[in-house]
């Protein structure tokens, strides 16, 4: 069980509208600390912010938007810094590496990765750049990505290093083709990282590049519609990308300049547009990400005041095609298993892509169902699949492929059998209890855990040694609401899943 230390805050819900909630800034519950140049992922339905000049600088805090609350988990337990570190998200894990000791004025490169399902960290292998100061990172599909930044001597740097986490190594990729800078934004979209912004010796910048792994080559695309800066926030949501706030300065009139315009960029067409100002006040330093559709942004600073005011941004959603929740796999065997999601109101179908987990190639399947039996797989292995909704045909509108999703095909021992085999929940659907039964194979370690439809855990309701044959247990219905659950039973390496509903 993890430590948590929360903040005690007043709820206010208010019910948007889909065509009242466009393009908007809405303010959320204050950021643990005042800091700035902090860093920030997201893993799954969850934000982390950490690491920050001012603050306690080895604190983390978690983010959950669903009741706006933060939460304290374990500290970075690398050297103290005082900002500027590198991080990003693969799984349900977090990196996070490099930054500043303002005692010394010096870089790091130690890297660390942080388990959110045991909130724990891990040291990993040092980033392969060597020691590094507001450096930009990002991931594309299983690999992670760090590059530019200052050196210890205050050079910028425009070098670009892939990290494997399956081996634990870094691999020097083609350098950023827009040379050297520190300060500058990123974000990710379909396989593809876009890199801009920032500044070196001479001169903000707001050129803009964009990086594919698959051929190791960047590629200029149009610039960034805002006026020249360092250190904006960046982030995606669905297959647009967004950066906004950010500083320079100007030396002819020795004059300061923050800022707090937004702007969204097109994949498609190339091309940049100006939406919202970020609600709060113009400041450089902040930090952001995207969680389910929406962006966040926090913290932060100017000359004069420090920030922990949190905004959240819903895009404007009137021509976007939303994607399908509540993904999850069951009757998996050791060569099969079910896809399964919610259906999106306007859709005409579903592409689902899967491959073993580690690997680059993708096989892919379409439905108009809300599931879909894969079969051909092999056993004993890890699978990685994500799905993407077809609004329209022509013109072709789809959403982004939706977060990943794991699942294990049973070992050849067991055949074709279900994970867990019988797995039985009576009654169901039910008002203040139920009965979890199924039988077990083999004596196993067994974790039981409750989702909503939208993949965010609610709580665990069984984590321990059974032995093999028939099991059950009680789910008490205790503060949940009524609703469709999703309960996720996992055997050693094994899963299933069922839904539950609660009158």
């Amino acid at each position: 069980m993890r430590a948590k230390k929360y903040i005690s805050q007043f709820f206010l819900i208010v019910l948007f509208s889909s065509t009242q909630a466009q393009n908007i800034w809405t303010q959320k519950a204050d950021y643990g600390e005042v800091t700035y140049y902090a860093t920030a992922f997201s893993i799954g339905g969850k934000g982390y912010i950490g690491l920050g000049y001012f603050a306690n600088s080895n604190h983390l805090w978690e983010y959950d938007p669903v009741l706006d609350i933060w939460t304290q988990v374990a500290d970075f337990p690398g050297d103290k810094r005082d900002g500027y570190a590198a991080s990003f998200s693969i799984g349900l894990k977090g990196y996070v590496g490099t930054g500043y000791i303002s005692a010394t004025g010096k870089g790091l490169k130690d890297f660390w990765e942080y388990d959110s399902e045991s909130n724990t960290w891990t040291q990993k292998a040092d980033f392969g750049g060597g020691k590094r100061i507001d450096d930009v990172g990002f991931s594309i599909e299983d690999k992670g990505y760090i590059g530019l930044g200052f050196d210890n001597n205050y050079i910028n740097q425009q070098d670009l290093w892939e990290y494997d986490p399956s081996t634990d190594v870094w691999t020097q990729k083609a350098d950023f083709s827009g040379g050297p800078r520190a300060g500058a934004a990123a974000f990710t979209i379909e396989g593809k990282s876009y890199v801009g912004g920032g500044a070196n010796d001479t001169a903000y910048l707001k050129d803009f590049w964009e990086y594919d792994p698959s051929v190791n080559v960047w590629y200029q695309k149009a610039d960034f519609g805002g006026l020249p800066r360092e250190r904006p926030v960046g982030f995606s949501i669905g297959n647009k990308g967004y950066i906004g706030t950010g500083f320079s300065y100007d030396k002819s009139t020795h004059s300061n300049h923050f800022y707090k315009d937004f702007w969204q960029y097109d994949v498609s067409n190339n091309t940049w547009v100006q939406v919202a100002d970020f609600g709060g006040k113009a400041r450089v330093g902040a930090s952001g990400f995207s969680i389910n559709g929406k962006g966040y942004v926090g913290t932060g600073d100017t000359l004069d005041e420090i920030f922990k005011d949190f905004w959240e941004y819903s895009p404007d959603t009137s021509s976007t095609c939303e994607i399908a929740a509540g993904e999850y796999a069951n009757n998996i065997t050791s060569n099969s298993a079910i896809l399964n999601w919610n259906l999106e109101d306007g859709a005409e179908g579903y592409k689902i892509r899967y491959k073993i987990s580690g690997t680059s190639e993708w096989t892919k399947r379409t439905t108009s169902k809300d599931h879909k039996k894969i079969t051909g797989l092999s056993s004993g292995t890890k699978y990685v699949w994500e799905i993407k909704t077809y609004c329209t045909i022509a013109p072709n509108v789809t959403s982004d492929w939706s977060d990943k999703q794991y699942f294990t095909t049973l070992s050849a021992k067991m055949g074709s059998e279900e994970a867990i085999a019988s797995l039985q929940v009576f009654p169901n659907p039910f008002l203040t209890s139920t009965t979890i039964s199924f039988s077990l194979a083999e004596n196993s370690q067994v974790t039981i855990d409750l989702f909503d439809l939208a993949g965010r855990k609610i709580e665990t309701v069984l984590h321990g040694n059974l032995e093999a044959g028939i099991n059950s247990v009680n789910l008490s219905r205790d503060q949940l609401d009524a609703g469709i659950y999703l309960l996720r039973i996992k055997a050693n390496e094994e899963s299933s899943a069922v839904k539950i509903v609660i009158e």
